[in-house]
């Protein structure tokens, strides 16, 4: 459908092609060092490699170019042309960094336009072209290649370069009923695109089809559209649709289907079918066309023993999918039972379960209904609470810019599948809140009172000598969780940081504490109910007394991280507010406050979600101070194997949140930046006396005693929790049980570091039995 150039016009571009400017040194060494014909293996016909190996093997930029004429048969006129725009190609894109404008005036444009046009295979085309193709703007690339004569082989070759779906629409938009040039090789698959979302892909796709439908000499490319258009189909939830389209194809067509596909090793079609051809045989059998669904993978060659024809067959017991579903096909036990087919990762021991979060809708469907007739049903939520394709929202849409390119009947047919596609799109809803609920709704109230510093102390300042604490001084704490120090005589207060209530993973948001000594003695921490950055930052030293009788006054600055700026990895944020010489005035009797005296301030009560008022947050008889669980009742009837393997669990998971590295805002951060390096300082190391961990699974009722406190939040207890800073401690973010009990599937994450692992029980013996995966950002 686009136009080539005419023949007058090529030869004034022809002429125009053989005047060339010097090139500079400094363009010529920046080609050298730069030009991307440094890496892999370098081809005959390309004039950037030619050039590039020119340029090594000669002394001057003239002989270098007398030798790029020779190699590559040009004239000397000819060859200056061609040397200045790659070399002018290469210098325009390394000058800025990838952020080169690519208007239709781009200085790289019009060069390409006066001196590309004329070589007549569009190879130099290509070459320039092609540098551009991670760049968001590749509409002016398009309608550059699209004045050439040779604008599809030049829109193949960029597909196949860089798989970028705006260059497969040209390519669609360019062939011609009889095409001369293969088909490219199609990347399959759906990305929710914008192009694809609002119908354009589709559209395209059935009409440009419909072109071709009877024209022998497009065979290829039938084939390769037929492929991509039905596998747009099933990724869209369009079963009965995609089916019918398959069987409305010519024998001959369907046969090929599944022969050309970079997608499946050939070699291990008997354990591995194709992916489309899963997806497809997936629609069938949901289309009622179970005969055709059978037929379709048998004539692939695949296995019996793999999770389609489960799927189809039931042809496995119920017990068995466990191990199929968390472990997949067994390895051979052996290296001389093994084939070049267990390197394939979906038969190398990852488990079918894991493989399906991103299949196609029919697929997922047959597995949800699978696992949850067989009684799987944790599985089958997990499986139906994932994403069912990704969000290509952010690509930029190619088509509105080429919307004068795009033939009248493709934008009515557009129009319609838009209608289709949004009317069939899930719908994202919120993934359930898992676990019960067992926090109380109690608003965490201010206990301090926020005021500018008395008239004549002055604000503290961090060019002032930070004080030091005392050589040989022994605290109830580790020294470097210290913040603020001061002591009269025998009598002391320190405020500190800890994480024991406050996990904020790399954001440094720490909880501050407050340790008084009277007369020597040091009393029990109080918790403050305050977190660094949330919004103050304690003051290393002041001008104003830490403690005025029974109320600490503590001078703070306001350095107020703004969640919406926080980014992982690396952390990266701004300041919402800041604001110096302020202080906090806290009654002391506030901090001390025990209102159902259970051994827990109310400050500490209010921040775990226990009650403050009941003495037994959890209604198992134990007082909450005393009780190793405050939010787990205690059952007497848990599982012994769930005892056993809360208990494995928690040595894997305890510790990992204290040994994440915290990063700060810098101290000049404002609101109009972000934070501008990660300090790389571990957090104080401390013993915790109090461990928090998220589990919508209740594994952990049947333990009464720990060397620790343990809260166990289900996902709705994070939601109710009256928390403003961030909090990520450790999480099981799957737990699947077989269905005998005696194996259980743990995923855990402590943000930064997580892993997966096996647990086999023998009655109430449990241990791990494999580890499946270990990562750490």
């Amino acid at each position: 459908m686009f136009r080539s150039l005419g023949l007058a016009l090529l030869l004034t571009l022809a002429a125009g092609s053989t005047t060339a400017a010097e090139i500079t040194p400094k363009a010529w060494k920046t080609f050298v060092d730069e030009s991307w014909s440094q890496y892999g293996d370098k081809k005959a016909l390309d004039f950037e490699d030619q050039l590039y190996e020119a340029a090594t093997e000669t002394k001057s930029q003239a002989a270098a170019i007398a030798e790029f004429a020779r190699r590559m048969n040009l004239t000397p006129a000819q060859a200056e042309a061609y040397a200045e725009l790659l070399v002018g190609k290469v210098s325009y894109f390394h000058a800025c960094d990838g952020k080169c404008p690519l208007a239709p005036d781009a200085p790289l444009i019009e060069q390409a336009r006066r001196t590309a046009m004329a070589e007549p295979t569009g190879t130099l085309l290509f070459d320039v072209a092609r540098d551009a193709d991670d760049r968001e703007d590749a509409a002016a690339v398009i309608r550059l290649v699209r004045e050439h004569a040779a604008a599809l082989s030049i829109f193949v070759r960029l597909y196949d370069y860089g798989h970028k779906q705006a260059y497969l629409l040209a390519v669609l938009l360019a062939v011609s009923d009889n095409p001369s040039v293969p088909p490219p090789s199609i990347d399959l698959g759906f990305s929710g695109t914008p192009d694809e979302m609002s119908g354009g892909v589709a559209a395209i796709l059935e009409l440009t089809e419909a072109r071709l439908a009877d024209k022998p000499n497009a065979q290829a490319w039938r084939v390769a559209i037929a492929r991509y258009a039905l596998d747009q189909l099933l990724w869209l939830g369009f079963d009965h649709d995609a089916a019918e389209k398959y069987l409305g194809y010519p024998e001959a067509l369907r046969q090929q289907l599944w022969l050309d596909t970079a997608n499946a090793n050939q070699t291990c079609q008997h354990v591995y079918a194709d992916p489309f051809v899963n997806r497809l045989a997936a629609a069938l059998w949901l289309s009622d066309h179970r005969d055709d669904a059978r037929a379709l993978l048998a004539r692939t060659g695949a296995s019996d023993t793999g999770m389609m024809h489960d799927l189809f067959e039931h042809n496995r017991s119920d017990v068995a999918l466990f191990d199929l579903y968390i472990g997949g096909l067994p390895k051979p036990e052996t290296p001389e039972k093994r084939s070049p087919c267990d390197s394939i990762p979906s038969l190398a021991g990852d488990g079918w379960l894991f493989a399906q979060a991103q299949a196609s809708p029919a697929i997922r469907r047959l597995v949800h209904d699978r696992l949850a007739g067989a009684g799987y049903a944790d599985m089958a939520q997990w499986l139906a609470n994932q994403v069912p394709y990704a969000d290509g929202a952010s690509e930029p849409a190619i088509l509105p810019r080429l919307a004068d390119l795009v033939p009248a009947d493709i934008k009515s047919c557009q129009d319609a599948w838009a209608t289709r596609i949004a009317a069939a799109r899930p719908t994202t809803t919120p993934k359930p809140l898992g676990g019960q609920l067992h926090v109380s709704g109690a608003a965490f109230s201010p206990h301090w009172t926020e005021a500018p510093l008395p008239a004549g102390v002055k604000a503290w300042n961090s060019a002032e000598k930070q004080p030091s604490l005392p050589k040989g001084l022994k605290l109830p704490i580790p020294a470097d969780s210290v913040l603020r120090y001061e002591a009269t005589g025998k009598d002391a207060a320190v405020i500190y940081a800890s994480s024991q209530y406050d996990m904020a993973g790399e954001v440094g948001a720490s909880g501050l504490w407050l340790v008084l000594r009277r007369d020597g003695t040091w009393q029990p921490p109080l918790y403050l109910g305050l977190q660094t950055y949330f919004p103050y930052v304690v003051t290393p030293g002041s001008h104003l007394p830490l403690l005025n009788g029974d109320h600490l006054n503590l001078e703070v600055q306001i350095r107020e991280i703004d969640p919406k700026t926080i980014r992982f990895p690396p952390v990266a944020t701004g300041y919402a507010r800041q604001a110096d010489g302020l202080y906090l005035d806290i009654p002391l009797a506030d901090l001390r406050k025990d209102s159902d005296n259970d051994g827990l301030t109310d400050i500490e009560e209010a921040r775990l979600g226990l009650k403050p008022d009941a003495v037994d947050s959890d209604g198992d008889g134990l007082p909450d101070g005393i009780d190793a669980l405050p939010l787990t009742a205690f059952n007497p009837k848990t599982d012994p194997r769930d005892s056993a393997v809360a208990k494995l669990v928690l040595e894997r998971l305890v510790g990992h949140d204290t040994a994440a590295l915290i990063v700060a805002p810098h101290p000049e951060a404002n609101s109009d930046n972000v934070i501008l390096e990660a300090l790389g300082k571990s957090p104080p190391h401390e013993r915790r006396n109090t461990l928090i961990l998220v589990s919508d699974i209740d594994l952990f009722s049947g333990i009464t005693q720990a060397p620790f406190r343990l809260i166990v939040y289900s996902s709705k207890d994070l939601e109710r929790l009256d928390r403003k800073a961030p909090f990520y401690p450790p999480e099981l973010t799957q737990v699947f049980r077989s269905l005998d009990g005696n194996d259980y599937y743990v995923n855990w994450s402590a943000q930064w570091v997580g892993g997966a692992f096996r647990i086999h029980c023998e009655k109430d013996k449990c241990q791990i039995s494999q580890t499946l995966s270990d990562w750490i950002t």
